[in-house]
């Protein structure tokens, strides 16, 4: 989204004009509309490298086996050949590690009855750890690689003394992060992160001394709650944890505010706080998949949706949440599970949703390479009838639809006057009249204009 702002000073009042880009991307299908044979949900995407797309879920092949499939550029294919896969149940999670292996666990089982993670080497599936080693009893939600390649795998599955933990593997051996039977976690572990200096950050369903969901922190020595100990008042499960790129931690899932809407919880090393202000969130339902891009830009998907009341991918600028590619357009009919950013803001998603032919499929957003509008002038004058005549000039239009002039006394709420039409291409001169709140003006109020491709 880019942003010009002109100020211009008439008499006692301060009116803000700004052209809003609102152009739109594009959402496409993976291999083309309608072309996909995924035959059930996608939980997880991830990407290598060298750009290869990853997809996982409740799929299956003609063999009724569980597989991984992968995108490179032109066609999709099973990891390991058509109909190879030997995975017996769902993959709830793919990860890749330094080196370019890809990691994926889930609901399948070895020939002991265990899940375990599989790593694929550019040959062969093998069970990490060895065949049939694994001890893990229950599914694996999550695995994350480090920057030294150890692999942190967490979930459902539980110690000797049925608390559930987080475990490593260093190359070698699988081990409890913390050691042996002394993890505290009383329920499973949806999430894990890890931050720019090692530190490991989980998110579940487990609970402090007071009932209540939190985030738990390991600095290589020690669990602790961040936050502080049984201070924490997530009231659900916490299913996405992310970094944007000043080190701050977002966290969501079903966590409420105090009006009962879902909301993402930032921690900015000190305190926690509900972003964009205390019960200003407006999600209805969970948020399942966090992502931020290099500038900081944040953006989430799950079980929420827009006002045609489908499912929606949302960016929230540091002011503002704007749906990806335009108010209401989205199409996506169930629940969105997985974000990936691949490059300068363009990403893939996974989740139930499906195209026309019933099918499940990975979308993919790709950010407009050209500005379709250029503002060479604006202007604001008060009249005497207690108006702001503006009037602005574009020197090229491609594709414009129409402009929304809005306006705010605050400076940061603004409400909608009206609208008007684009010519759509070459230069041409608009004009609006925009009421004063009052018949003396409003110092800061402002005046915005946005424009709709």
């Amino acid at each position: 989204m880019k942003k010009n702002f002109t100020k211009v000073l008439v008499g006692f009042a301060a009116i803000f004009f700004v052209v809003i880009n609102e152009v739109k991307g594009q959402w496409s299908e993976v291999g083309g509309a309608n072309n996909l044979i995924f035959d059930s949900y996608i939980s997880t995407i991830t990407t290598d490298a060298s750009g290869n797309l990853y997809a996982a879920g409740d799929f299956k092949n003609a063999n009724l086996s569980y597989y991984v499939a992968k995108w490179n550029g032109n066609v999709w294919s099973e990891i390991g050949g058509k109909n190879t896969s030997i995975f017996n149940g769902g993959i709830y999670t793919i990860t890749t590690d330094v080196n370019g292996n890809l990691y994926a666990a889930g609901w399948f089982s070895n020939g002991n009855a265990k899940q375990y993670v599989a790593k694929w080497d550019g040959i062969t599936w093998s069970e990490l750890g060895g065949t049939n080693s694994s001890i893990f009893n229950s599914s694996i939600m999550t695995i994350i690689s480090d920057a030294n390649g150890n692999i942190y795998a967490g979930g459902a599955f539980t110690n000797s003394n049925g608390k559930h933990y987080i475990a490593k593997w260093n190359g070698i051996s699988w081990s409890e992060v913390g050691g042996a039977n002394t993890s505290t976690f009383n329920s499973v572990i949806y999430t894990i992160n890890i931050d720019k200096f090692g530190n490991l950050y989980a998110g579940g369903v487990f609970k402090n001394g007071i009932g209540m969901e939190y985030v738990a922190k390991w600095n290589g020595n020690v669990w602790s709650e961040l936050g502080g100990t049984n201070m924490f008042t997530f009231n659900n499960e916490i299913r996405t944890l992310t970094f944007n790129s000043s080190g701050n931690l977002f966290a969501s899932g079903y966590i409420s505010n105090g009006k009962g809407n879902k909301f993402i919880a930032k921690w900015d090393g000190s305190v926690w706080s509900e972003l964009g202000g205390k019960n200003t969130s407006t999600f209805t339902w969970g948020i399942l998949s966090l992502i931020t891009d290099s500038i900081g830009n944040l953006y989430a998907g799950g079980v929420f949706q827009n006002g045609n009341q489908k499912q929606f991918i949302t960016k929230w600028n540091g002011n503002i949440w704007s749906e990806i590619g335009g108010t209401n357009s989205s199409t996506f009919n169930n629940t969105i599970n997985t974000l990936i950013i691949y490059a300068n803001g363009n990403f893939y998603t996974g989740g139930y949703f499906k195209n026309a032919n019933g099918k499940f499929y990975v979308a993919k957003y790709t950010n407009p390479t050209t500005t379709p509008l250029t503002l060479t002038t604006f202007t604001a004058q008060p009249t005497e009838t207690n108006q702001i005549k503006t009037n602005w000039q574009t020197a090229t239009e491609v594709n414009t639809s129409h402009f929304i002039v809005e306006q705010s006394n605050d400076g940061k709420t603004f409400t909608s006057k009206g609208t008007v039409k684009a010519v759509g291409s070459g230069a041409n001169s608009y004009a609006f009249d925009v009421p004063f709140f009052t018949p003396e003006g409003d110092r800061g109020q402002g005046v915005r204009v946005r424009f709709i491709a």
